[in-house]
């Protein structure tokens, strides 16, 4: 046997071995297709239908969430027709709110105006009254000239016969102008008192406090008693002075003053007393 043939009888028989190892390998992973696909609980048929199962479950759920999500749509839709209605309800409800607005501004800027033009109006008329008062004061200062010419005129009548006329003369233009002063006095609803219009108080009228704040108190004597606005009275309880007040509004049975600041000497509370006439302490 040459070189040649030893050499082929050595590949032959590696050759052998490797075909054996891979017939050993071969043989060694052989899986049995038919058990993988037929095994009752792991096999490939098991799990097919165990999926298909799962598909039709999922395919179940799918349906189930389908018909919800329509239904869910439905109702979302009803709801948002309900907003819908209810939003042009809202505008048109803010729209009427709206013009009640503009017109309640209105009415409010025309009754701001009727407020301007009658406290001017009240203005005025307290010029006139205030006229009225020294046309008044004027009038009794004549009328107490007149008497008391008449009065020393009488106290000569004897020996001064025609001076005597003269003074009869003027009595009567005297009592015209009395009649004349007590008319307009009527027509302004006042009383013929000379010290009601002095600008002072008459003397000695006692009241009670029936309400303080700080700067005003109201006060239980009025008009009925004499008191006109501008009136100034003295404040104090028991012994104690407390100050000075003066009238600002006053209706028949009571009044409401302010606390002139320069004459404080105390606080005044309800249910201390005032009066008219008194000395400062």
């Amino acid at each position: 046997m040459n070189l040649v043939g030893k050499i082929f009888i050595v590949l032959i028989f590696i050759m052998s071995i490797l075909f054996m190892g891979f017939t050993v390998a071969v043989y060694a992973t052989h899986t049995n297709w038919r058990d993988v696909v037929m095994k009752p609980d792991t096999g490939l048929d098991a799990q097919l239908k165990a999926s298909q199962l799962e598909v039709d479950r999922l395919a179940g759920e799918k349906t189930k969430a389908q018909e919800e999500a329509a239904v869910e749509k439905q109702a979302r839709t009803s709801a948002l027709g309900l907003l819908a209605t209810e939003k042009e309800r809202l505008e048109k409800q803010l729209n009427q709110l709206n013009t009640d607005f503009g017109t309640e501004q209105e009415k409010a800027r025309q009754a701001i105006a009727m407020a301007t033009s009658a406290h001017e109006t009240l203005a005025a008329l307290r010029g006139e009254v205030d006229k009225l008062r020294a046309d008044i004061l004027t009038a009794l200062a004549t009328r107490d000239t007149a008497l008391t010419s008449l009065v020393a005129k009488t106290d000569e009548a004897n020996g001064l016969a025609i001076e005597m006329q003269s003074l009869q003369s003027k009595a009567t233009l005297a009592a015209e102008q009395l009649a004349d002063a007590m008319e307009v006095l009527r027509q302004f609803k006042l009383e013929p008192v000379p010290d009601k219009y002095s600008g002072q108080p008459p003397k000695g009228v006692p009241g009670v406090v029936l309400a303080a704040t700080a700067d005003n108190v109201e006060i239980s004597i009025g008009s009925d008693d004499g008191l006109l606005v501008g009136h100034i009275l003295d404040a104090y309880r028991g012994s104690t002075y407390l100050g000075k007040i003066q009238v600002i509004k006053v209706v028949p049975d009571k009044a409401v003053c302010k606390v002139l600041p320069e004459f404080r000497k105390g606080i005044i509370q309800a249910n201390d007393r005032v009066s008219t006439g008194l000395q400062s302490q």
